[in-house]
């Protein structure tokens, strides 16, 4: 008796006879002897470019019209089918059925370090790995299950993740250190806030990564230079000169600082605050100060004009002639100012201004 198998052009049925293959049936009728012994018939649709081979599969690795291949534990394999991806395999046995498509297949061992990717190396995007690009401005700290290795030079890279490498970046570019204002007290014990400010720049991505909690020892550096530069000061030296104390932060916060693989840029303070009754009395030392100032200076003036005058009387008791001259200039000055002049006295008065007597 036979059993008719149809096949359409996508198809193909694996005969199996008492266990064992007996042949791969291609598109169209096929006419299966079906007495006396037990058959088995297995169809494959082959739109599925790549199917996994499952435990007890019968079909030899060789079949007419199919490849057997397989990907290790620690492999992944990358299929295209006509330029474009369709699967991302990992360990196991898979058949690869040929019908006519072109088929590529990339396998990747994800153990392997991570090297840089030349242009030619594009796989697009996957859920299964990651590309990230080191470029000038930072650095990627390569790791290995979790802990740092090296630092990968410039270029793109790819991170498998599943596998035991992945990649941290850290910016090689100038940052600024935020530190909250800082309650101190000056020398002559006189409470002050100060807010200072500092940048610093990463060198050394490897002991950057490796120090526990960086940012918080270089934060824990400035602060206590800055304590250390106010205690040394009073309060007038702190409004005074606000560079030669910040030049003075700068080198005391280096001096705190461990290797930790960074460049502190700078260090200086932004402010200083006075309590209320702290800046009121210093607002009253400052006028006190600026009205002494101003005396001091109107005393000067005084001083120099008395002088002035002094010479002025010497220079013109031994010189009448120069005298005459002064008060003559004064007359003319005074009658510049007058619009109308009244004369009382008698006829001798008017003939003596006449005559000259009188400015003679």
């Amino acid at each position: 008796m036979f059993r008719r198998i149809i096949n359409n052009s996508q198809q193909r049925t694996a005969h199996i006879r008492d266990g064992r293959f007996v042949r791969m049936l291609g598109p169209g009728v096929h006419w299966i002897w079906n007495l006396g012994c037990f058959n088995e018939f297995v169809k494959a649709d082959v739109r599925m470019v790549i199917q996994p081979v499952v435990a007890g599969d019968l079909i030899p690795a060789d079949v007419d019209g199919a490849t057997t291949f397989e990907v290790g534990e620690s492999e992944r394999c990358v299929v295209f089918v006509n330029s474009v991806l369709t699967h991302v395999l990992g360990p196991g046995r898979y058949r690869q059925w040929a019908v006519g498509a072109r088929v590529e297949r990339r396998t990747f061992d994800i153990r392997a370090a991570p090297v840089a990717l030349g242009e030619e190396d594009t796989l697009g995007v996957n859920g299964e790995w990651a590309e990230l690009v080191a470029d000038r401005g930072q650095a990627l700290l390569l790791t290995r299950n979790g802990r740092p290795v090296r630092t990968l030079e410039p270029g793109r890279y790819r991170f498998w993740s599943a596998g035991p490498w992945s990649c941290s970046a850290v910016a090689l570019n100038v940052e600024a250190l935020e530190i909250v204002t800082q309650d101190l007290v000056s020398a002559d014990q006189v409470p002050v806030r100060i807010k200072p400010v500092a940048t610093f720049r990463v060198t050394d991505p490897l002991l950057w990564w490796e120090a526990k909690q960086p940012r918080d020892i270089l934060y824990t550096a400035v602060q206590l230079a800055l304590r250390e530069a106010v205690a040394a000061r009073g309060m007038d030296d702190l409004l005074a000169d606000r560079k030669a104390i910040s030049a003075e932060l700068l080198e005391r916060s280096r001096a705190h600082l461990p290797e930790l693989g960074v460049s502190l840029e700078s260090a200086a303070i932004k402010d200083v605050i006075l309590p209320g009754e702290v800046k009121a009395q210093f607002n009253k030392v400052t006028v006190a100060r600026k009205e002494a100032e101003a005396e001091a200076i109107r005393r000067r003036e005084e001083v120099a004009h008395t002088r002035q005058l002094a010479n002025t009387a010497k220079m013109l008791a031994g010189n009448p002639v120069l005298m005459r001259l002064k008060e003559m200039e004064q007359v003319a000055e005074l009658a510049g100012h007058v619009d109308k002049l009244t004369l009382v006295g008698g006829g001798e008065l008017v003939q003596n201004l006449l005559g000259g007597r009188l400015l003679s």
